[in-house]
């Protein structure tokens, strides 16, 4: 059996965590979220410098996008804004 101050000492150990933990879940709460308004805010939103990404469909000559419906895209975006319409 464990000593009384082990005790009190993992009690504390566990409250200190539990504050710590519950700090960075109110930030989050409080933080505000870029993602959540993309399409409204489109003219408005400046996307950082270090973006790399272009998100476009190619198209051929005819005019005809090269979409394989492969759901690429669907996988890969970050708030589900890309449904994949085509059930196979």
């Amino acid at each position: 059996m464990g000593s009384v101050k082990d005790y009190f000492s993992s009690l504390g150990t566990g409250i200190a965590s539990l504050v710590k933990g519950l700090s960075v879940t109110g930030k989050e709460f409080v933080t505000p979220k870029i993602t959540e308004k993309y399409p409204e805010n489109r003219e408005t939103h400046h996307v950082a410098q270090r973006f790399r990404a272009c998100l476009e469909l190619i198209y051929d000559n005819e005019g005809r996008h090269k979409c394989i419906a492969c759901g690429t895209c669907e996988r890969n975006c970050p708030n589900g804004t890309i449904p994949l319409r085509l059930k196979w």
